[in-house]
């Protein structure tokens, strides 16, 4: 084939490259990733209860000890300037040479082989005041286990004095809960009443990162910022009459950026010039609404020989922000959805007609930008069907 100076050339994997395909891509392929993950995970782990007052107040310490090994190996290459690194087959990214040009994707030579070990644990304080309301306080740990990306990218942007290297791995993220709450039942046990109010304190968050301007023209993963939480929820199912069930619940959330670290040249120095890459201080976590509350109602009647329901619910979300940080950031309006449903049983069998967002609210889910153009996620539409059901 003929080589022109920064056109596309044939692609394959460089010698000794631990790949599934070591071969040299056809003329139609102008990127592949051939990669291979491996993962190891092994816990143990228990749990004791305490009664410190029989049948009224107990203890509960329980912990988890992790261990998780991860590895990668195989290459990723694409096309795109590699002419410029001499005759076909190119079995390099970018050349380094080239500006701005993306380090090779050879994770068999990046020893990305990581374990991470700990434990997580968590303690647990009930008080059965009578049979019918129970206190409790909880403590609990949680964490994400860390991953690798897809290669490491050098960039260095236009105008900017530093030169910026996304990791090829990022660790775990870790989350400390700490939660007050009541389950009680009243009038005969015809009314529940649960809730709860927590704080919850989400380190080191696992954050995806994709400014091309800045950072390369490929998604990434990186630890960073640090959130505080706190929320209110509740849950109320009330039986006033015989057949009729009316259920609720509601969630109210506070949350709030409380670090947002600098990200770091390949220098190792802080790059000032991106002052809060994962969002100003006090800002809240995107995709994370202030309320939401749900609300349905069910009559169960016997026609004959059948059982038959009737039911109507719906749910409301309040407006939640798409991204933070150094990022566009849509602010996605609240909605709310309706739906219905009847039927009848016999025996074995059930038949049921629905309705799904009988409104046919037009929700807006999820925006961004990252392909150039501004995309919505909407919610299903109006949606209605017949539904049967046999059980064996």
């Amino acid at each position: 084939m003929t080589v022109t100076t920064g056109c596309l050339t044939n692609i394959g994997p460089p010698a000794g490259a631990q790949v599934n395909n070591p071969n040299i891509r056809s003329d139609n392929t102008s990127a592949f990733d051939d990669i291979t993950r491996g993962y190891r995970q092994q816990a143990l782990f228990g749990s004791a209860d305490f009664d410190i007052v029989p049948k009224k107040l107990t203890l509960t310490l329980g912990t988890r000890y992790y261990r998780i090994n991860t590895t990668e190996t195989g290459f990723g290459a694409e096309s795109f300037y590699c002419a410029d690194a001499g005759p076909p087959p190119c079995t390099a990214n970018q050349p380094p040479a080239l500006p701005n040009g993306v380090v090779s994707n050879n994770e068999t030579t990046e020893n990305l082989n990581l374990t991470y070990s700990g434990f997580r644990s968590r303690a647990d304080l009930s008080w059965k005041i009578t049979e019918d309301v129970l206190l409790y306080y909880t403590w609990s740990q949680g964490f994400r286990p860390g991953g690798f990306n897809r290669g490491s990218l050098i960039r260095t942007p236009p105008g900017q004095d530093y030169t910026f290297k996304s990791p090829p791995g990022y660790a775990p993220d870790t989350l400390v809960n700490n939660e007050l709450g009541w389950k009680t039942q009243w009038m005969d046990h015809r009314l529940e009443f649960n809730s709860s109010v927590y704080q919850e304190d989400w380190k080191n968050a696992q954050v995806e990162l994709f400014e091309p301007c800045c950072f390369g023209n490929v998604s990434f993963l990186v630890n960073g910022p640090s959130y505080r939480v706190r929320g209110v929820e509740t849950a109320v199912v009330a039986r006033p009459l015989h057949g009729l069930t009316i259920a609720g619940s509601a969630a109210w959330n506070s949350g709030s950026l409380t670090a947002s670290p600098l990200l770091y040249d390949v220098a190792g120095a802080p790059i000032t010039s991106i002052p809060h890459p994962f969002g100003t201080p006090g800002s809240p976590p995107s995709q994370s609404p202030p309320f939401s509350g749900n609300l349905r109602i069910r009559y169960d009647f016997e026609v004959g020989e059948y059982h038959a329901f009737c039911q109507i619910g719906g749910t409301h979300q309040a407006h939640s922000y798409s991204a933070t940080g150094n990022a566009t950031t849509f602010d996605q309006a609240g909605f709310s959805t309706y739906d219905a449903s009847l039927g009848a049983g016999k025996d074995a069998w059930l038949a049921q007609l629905y309705g799904q967002n009988l409104s046919d609210t037009r929700a807006n889910l999820y925006e961004n930008n990252s392909q150039a153009i501004t995309a919505i996620t909407p919610n299903r539409p109006r949606t209605a069907g017949v539904r049967f059901s046999y059980r064996f």
